[in-house]
């Protein structure tokens, strides 16, 4: 767990451009935000809820639903009450719901108050209604509930008129009977109902650890083998938001973030900047190679611009990038190049060559360049090559090590492209790859 962290840490103004292409993506689109109770005890409360407002007048659709966990312990350890459950994620007993609900009431004054503070317009919202969880495998979880409906039009229509929706832990059955409810699996509900982009778990964690190091980006495979392995090392609370972040990513929704609500300017950062500050679990079709596409170009040019700055590529001008756009594929994460190559068949020759490969600084030594010289390999197969070239001046290195490269003579290369290489003269070492 951590504190507030250093302001330094907030998005910076340089940050801004990446900011605007964001914001055109998620223009118009949903976000459910979950609060852990501790995050609205947290000194970063008022400043977490400003950044709530930037995304509100970015014209992104907001969700609040909050947890009450912190706040019923406290109450339960004042008065010595035993508590059958904290979470909402086993059975309520009547005197755990009474305190449920008081820590809910608390909760909720607390967060209306902030909210009013920011200028953001809210409802305490009923739109859910609850049943008994019942029984499941001979445990009674008595006053425990779950999400029995959404009504969607009603909260699209109140989101329409500029309002945000405010849950709370605490739901009613068809006939008013109160029910406790996990405020994960109330967000979860909303999210997939209301077809969210984005379902945001702000806790104390910054995210979920694997073997010492937070997990930037997960996919739903590796999270599924881990919970089934070794989920129990979890802390509850975020083997309840795992769980729910499967659930989530199954039903329809695109992305599910686990982050850390207390860090100053972690929200914004999560949602702008390319690797984000927390966890981002998400399906298998949120990164993918493909053949770059007209739309790609300016991204490619940008991205290589870099790499001439270095001298690791040659200069490339955009209309040369245009004309030869077929010979181009891409990286992809979430709606972002973060990575380019080229690959030229020389059909005579049998042969292909390998160029213009460049991986963002952010994304390097993370096996994208990797995947990125297979991809080419299985193109050149396909086209009937049998050997395949690479010109490196500064990374011959990855070449033979990551891809099996060895060094090769320019009298190897195919006729036309060995002359355009005497007239380059950029004194890039040839590499060779046998299909």
């Amino acid at each position: 767990m951590s504190n507030v962290s250093n302001p330094e840490a907030k998005l910076k103004p340089a940050d801004l451009r990446g900011i605007l292409h964001y914001v055109h993506l998620f223009r118009g689109h949903t976000f459910v935000i979950s609060l852990d109770g501790s995050v609205l005890e947290g000194e970063n409360l008022s400043d977490l809820l400003t950044d709530i407002a930037v995304l509100h007048s970015l014209q992104i659709r907001i969700v609040l639903v909050h947890g009450t966990g912190n706040q019923l312990r406290k109450i339960a350890e004042q008065r010595d009450i035993p508590l059958t459950d904290v979470y909402g994620l086993g059975p309520t007993d009547e005197a755990t719901l009474h305190l449920s609900i008081e820590a809910s009431s608390q909760a909720t004054h607390l967060l209306q108050s902030r909210l009013t503070q920011v200028g953001l317009r809210f409802e305490l919202s009923n739109a859910l209604r609850a049943t008994e969880r019942g029984v499941v495998k001979g445990i009674d979880y008595a006053l425990t509930g779950r999400v029995e409906k959404v009504d969607i039009d009603y909260i699209q229509k109140r989101i329409d008129e500029g309002i945000i929706p405010l849950f709370s832990p605490i739901a009613y059955n068809r006939d008013g009977k109160a029910m406790r409810l996990n405020s994960d699996a109330t967000a979860v509900d909303l999210a997939i109902g209301l077809e969210a982009s984005k379902l945001l778990f702000l806790s104390p964690f910054s995210g979920l650890e694997f073997e010492g190091a937070i997990r930037k980006s997960l996919p739903v495979p590796e999270l599924e083998s881990y919970l089934s392995q070794s989920g129990t090392a979890l802390h509850p609370s975020l083997q309840s938001k795992a769980k729910a972040a499967l659930y989530a990513l199954r039903h329809g929704v695109s992305r599910v973030h686990i982050l850390d609500g207390n860090a100053y300017g972690s929200l914004l950062n999560e949602i702008f900047e390319k690797e984000g500050v927390g966890t981002m679990v998400h399906a298998d079709d949120y990164q993918q190679i493909r053949p770059a596409q007209s739309s790609d170009v300016q991204a490619i040019y940008s991205l290589t611009r870099q790499g001439v700055e270095s001298d690791a590529l040659r200069q490339r001008s955009w209309k040369s990038i245009h004309t030869d756009l077929e010979k181009f594929y891409v990286y992809e994460i979430d709606d972002f190049i973060i990575a380019c190559a080229s690959l030229t068949i020389f059909e005579d020759a049998g042969a292909a060559e390998l160029g213009t490969v460049y991986v963002h600084p952010v994304y390097q030594g993370r096996g994208v360049g990797r995947k990125m010289v297979a991809y080419a390999e299985k193109l050149a197969v396909d086209a009937g090559a049998h050997q395949l070239f690479a010109l490196s001046t500064q990374n011959f290195s990855f070449f033979q090590k990551s891809g099996g490269f060895l060094p090769a003579d320019p009298g190897e290369l195919p006729g036309a492209r060995r002359q355009d290489y005497e007239k380059e003269a950029r004194g890039g070492q040839i590499l060779k790859k046998r299909l």
